[in-house]
């Protein structure tokens, strides 16, 4: 026979006295209901055209990337593998002092980038890892590389090859294939010119060009230029000696400080800014839904 549950006195007692209070307790005036108050709309967060474009086209950002995959392939292998991506500063965001700064430590950086791409075609190791690379036996330095690069029986599929599909699925020339984003990746192409026609940056390059007459004479009277001046005259060498290239990198360095030297002289980097500034602002107002949609479809 099933028992009934039984209720104490006290919780009774509670019970009862609840209810008669609630009958006999006089009514008492609601407070009135307001209506919900309107959630004021959140402004999207504004950006300079810089960020739109490092989220889309930062190659370094896609470089680091890929060195991560590198990394854990190589440990997959049972190597040890540092990324060797720079954490290098944007030069528009260096001021005149750095620049100058990084001239005089290597000029341009192309001689060193050749050096270092002989490096690569001989399957050498250097920079970050080669310390690592050294001391391991003749053996293990070619597993390493075989690793690293691939052999010829397995197609060349090593780390490497792993990163670069990465690199490829992040390509931002998949941009200029899309319909939806070709009016702006043709604004986008045009504002540099239009930036460098503008008379305040015209009369800049000027003021410029006047100087590097009188430290260095180059071809190139755009300051744009002149680093692939640089480039064309080390190609032109063809296959130089290590003599050739030790003094060709010392020319280098003397024109890429000229460049600076003078910049810094007439305040090129607040200069240009300010011009630059005002038309990047422009041109994000005008475009901000179009940059915002490639964030969202492109952005690493």
């Amino acid at each position: 026979m099933q028992k009934r549950r039984s209720v104490g006195w006290a919780a009774l007692t509670l019970m009862v006295g609840t209810l008669a209070l609630t009958a006999c307790a006089p009514e008492l005036p609601m407070p009135p209901v307001l209506p919900p108050s309107e959630t004021e709309e959140v402004e999207p967060e504004e950006h300079p055209l810089s960020w739109y474009i490092d989220q889309v086209w930062n190659e370094q950002e896609r470089a680091a990337g890929a060195e991560s995959i590198i990394a854990g392939c190589m440990a997959f292998n049972g190597f040890d593998y540092k990324p060797e991506v720079a954490a290098k500063k944007a030069e528009r965001d260096m001021s005149d002092d750095e620049v100058l700064e990084a001239a005089e430590k290597s000029g341009y950086g192309v001689t060193d980038d050749y050096v270092t791409q002989l490096g690569e075609n001989l399957q050498e190791v250097t920079g970050a890892n080669a310390e690592y690379f050294e001391k391991l036996s003749t053996t293990k330095q070619k597993a390493y590389l075989d690793a690293l690069d691939g052999t010829q029986e397995n197609g060349f599929e090593g780390c490497r090859s792993e990163a670069q599909l990465f690199t490829m699925d992040h390509d931002p020339a998949r941009i200029y294939q899309d319909d939806d984003f070709r009016d702006l990746v043709t604004a986008l192409g045009a504002l540099p010119e239009t930036i460098s026609t503008d008379a305040r940056s015209v009369a800049l390059n000027v003021e410029w060009a006047a100087c590097m007459r009188e430290e260095r004479p180059i071809r190139s009277t755009e300051r744009a230029d002149v680093s692939e001046e640089v480039r064309e005259n080390l190609q032109e060498l063809g296959d130089p000696s290590e003599a050739e290239l030790a003094e060709f990198r010392e020319l280098e360095v003397a024109i890429a400080t000229a460049d600076a030297t003078c910049a810094k002289s007439i305040g090129w980097s607040e200069r240009i800014a300010e011009v630059r500034d005002e038309y990047e602002a422009r041109f994000v107002e005008e475009h901000l839904d179009d940059l915002e949609a490639v964030v969202d479809r492109y952005g690493l």
